[in-house]
């Protein structure tokens, strides 16, 4: 009874200390990703006149913020994290929220906060990249049936299909294809199925520790010697090479990052029927960068070759992401 009467009146005459340690269970969210929590917060008897603040930023897709600066009731501070990207700061109490601000990623504004005098808080912060929208360009599929066939083509685009040729009907594309790779379709014929759209980046979900950076000069012998790894042929390769080098030449440096097969679905799943005996599906993620080393080492992208037996499927696309990646 004496302990519920003295927790009674602590709780009325320090309402901010329970208001703060409610808080450390808080969690708040865009879309399903964390983007700060309060982890806890503990009396600070050597600072009893202000507030310790200990941040602790989080990766997003692998990669770290660059370039942070936090604002509070109006001033901006550069924040300079450690090795393990935390860093503390000294603070007068109040009650206000954080703004934290990163070169590529979101802003993230806190709620309004109590910090108590004589605490210290720790706070983890995660900031998501702005990779605003892609737009999935020239996603073309090639059919190789061991003999002539009909066959239906469904495609399920994780957004919105803004153009297809031939045009793709209410089941789908319905059409002969022969051994060589020629497709027919009400008395016309096509080298390859063909649809572009519009979707969120963000969905793409490209794990950027992955991947090469690759010069201008050199984006020709790259795709051969990945496509090939792959297990393109030379038609696909050069199909895939003369629609995207020339829009990457525009820059120096490219970062590029290939979705494979299953990985691929994030974009677009597809259903063919009759079932082909083995597919490869290839989906290039890149934007431009100005150095070669970045915020964090990548590692190489390996592949296995397709074996092309039997009825083969194959489908490449890409799309350019801005901001994807952090270069130094």
């Amino acid at each position: 009874m004496r302990f519920l009467l003295f927790l009674c009146c602590f709780i009325i005459l320090f309402p901010g200390f329970s208001q703060n340690r409610k808080d450390t269970t808080r969690f708040v969210k865009i879309g399903n990703a964390p983007e700060y929590e309060i982890t806890k917060t503990v009396s600070n008897k050597k600072n009893p006149n202000t507030v310790i603040l200990n941040v602790t930023f989080e990766p997003y897709d692998d990669d770290y913020p660059r370039g942070i600066k936090l604002k509070i009731k109006g001033k901006t501070i550069e924040v300079k994290p450690d090795a393990y990207y935390k860093f503390s700061y000294r603070m007068q109490p109040g009650k206000f929220p954080l703004e934290f601000t990163s070169s590529g990623s979101f802003p993230l504004v806190t709620d309004t906060i109590l910090f108590l005098k004589g605490t210290e808080v720790f706070i983890t912060v995660q900031m998501k990249h702005q990779v605003g929208r892609a737009k999935p360009m020239k996603p073309v599929i090639y059919l190789y049936p061991e003999k002539k066939q009909e066959v239906n083509v469904q495609f399920n685009f994780n957004g919105i299909t803004t153009f297809t040729y031939p045009t793709y009907a209410e089941n789908g594309w319905q059409l002969t294809a022969h051994p060589n790779g020629t497709l027919e379709q009400n008395g016309k014929e096509y080298n390859y199925l063909f649809w572009e759209g519009d979707m969120d980046a963000s969905l793409l979900h490209v794990n950027t520790s992955e991947g090469s950076i690759v010069a201008k000069n050199e984006l020709v012998t790259f795709f051969e010697n990945s496509l090939a790894s792959m297990g393109l042929n030379s038609k696909e390769m050069q199909d895939f090479i003369t629609f995207w080098v020339p829009k990457m030449q525009e820059n120096e440096l490219n970062y590029v990052h290939f979705l494979v097969n299953e990985n691929y679905d994030r974009v677009s799943t597809l259903a063919v029927n009759p079932e082909p005996d083995n597919a490869l599906r290839v989906y290039m993620v890149w934007t431009a960068c100005h150095n070669k080393q970045l915020a964090m080492p990548l590692r190489q992208q390996i592949f296995s070759p397709l074996k092309r037996e039997g009825f083969t499927v194959i489908e490449w696309g890409g799309s350019e992401v801005k901001n994807l990646i952090k270069d130094l």
